[in-house]
């Protein structure tokens, strides 16, 4: 079984690409250790595909250095770095065996055949794909598809494995479990991982770290649950998940919270968020509770239901209250609200977070 471990860290020093007068990438410096999956999310323009056609090297920076574990590859062609492509179209050759596409990166570096054959095998079975080794690609499912594309890449035993987009044409179902997929691979081989994507759900799924982009900078990075719990700007508080992002004031309170108004609704949370100076408050859909009538806690806070839709695990509501329309998710479903309905609202407060303006 093919078990080699495969390691490799990314770094860029201060790597900046333009394309003329176009600034395609400000300067930017990052580090990706070994073993991790790390992903590139944004928005279309941000500038994440760039950064993975660097490290590929398709493309050279225009200033800065890039490393891929202690070599410098800056000016390295792409077939002189150990790395591997999974790309968004699969790139299959329509008139191969699913073996003879495994088996041909390994071919052209002169494996011998033999050795070729069998490591390609490992590869297919890695993917569950034993047993189709003499088929076409037209005949495999988009999904199957993908996991040949990505048997072709781990097979060349690359420092760092690169996916760019790779889910984005199978539905949904099928999306989820390809990630799951990949996730796994990546997992038990332990190689680095650098992974594109402008869904949020999915990079939340598969990433180790997630390196958000915003106009061809990152703007914040850290693990799926710290750029969930703790976003640093109301950019990321929208991008990452959903959320409720209400104008608010921080006004002098005890040292063992901060004190927050809403209108004149008076919140207490956690007192890190103090010296934030333009504050906004951040609350998550599914940290809103609703109730039919007020609880001792929040004796102000009501509203009425404007839209209710019911999504089989969960429903979801759009309230409208004296601080704004405010969105929940009801993952209990305990009681249903219909449209027009008067509720009122009780904030999990250890969740709340502030972000700047």
């Amino acid at each position: 079984m093919y078990v080699k471990k495969l390691n490799g860290t990314v770094r860029f020093e201060n790597v900046v690409k333009k394309f003329g007068n176009f600034t395609a990438l400000k300067q930017m410096s990052l580090t990706i250790n070994p073993g991790e999956l790390v992903t590139l999310l944004g928005p279309s323009g941000c500038g994440k595909t760039t950064t993975l056609r660097l490290v590929a090297g398709l493309e050279a920076p225009t200033q800065g250095k890039i490393f891929i574990g202690d070599k410098e590859v800056t000016h390295l062609s792409a077939t002189h770095r150990n790395v591997s492509m999974v790309f968004q179209s699969y790139a299959l050759f329509p008139h191969m065996t699913i073996l003879e596409n495994v088996s041909y990166g390994l071919d052209v570096a002169g494996v011998a055949k033999v050795e070729a054959i069998e490591k390609a095998r490992e590869g297919l079975a890695l993917v569950g794909l034993i047993g189709m080794e003499k088929r076409l690609p037209s005949e495999l499912s988009g999904g199957q598809q993908q996991r040949v594309a990505v048997a072709r890449a781990i097979v060349l035993e690359p420092e760092v494995l690169l996916l760019d987009e790779p889910l984005s044409n199978l539905d949904a179902k099928l999306r989820r479990v390809v990630r799951e997929e990949i996730r796994q691979i990546q997992q038990k081989l332990g190689f680095t991982a650098l992974y594109v994507t402008h869904d949020q759900e999915e990079a939340m799924a598969v990433s180790d770290q997630i390196i958000v982009m915003k106009d061809t900078e990152i703007v914040q990075q850290g693990t799926p649950r710290d750029l969930y719990d703790h976003p640093n700007s109301e950019f990321i508080a929208n991008f990452i998940g959903d959320a409720n992002v209400i104008d608010c004031e921080i006004v002098k309170g005890e040292q063992q919270y901060t004190s927050v108004m809403i209108n004149k609704i008076k919140l207490e949370i956690d007192p890190k968020y103090k010296n934030i100076a333009n504050p906004k408050l951040v609350i998550r859909p599914q940290d809103v509770a609703l109730s039919n009538k007020p609880n001792d806690k929040n004796l102000h806070i009501q509203g009425v239901v404007q839209y209710v839709a019911y999504l089989g695990s969960h429903l979801e509501y759009s309230i409208d209250t004296e601080m704004g329309e405010i969105f929940v998710i009801d993952r209990e479903m305990k009681t249903f609200f219909k449209r027009s309905s008067h509720v009122f609202l009780d904030f999990n407060l250890k969740n709340l977070a502030l972000v700047n303006h």
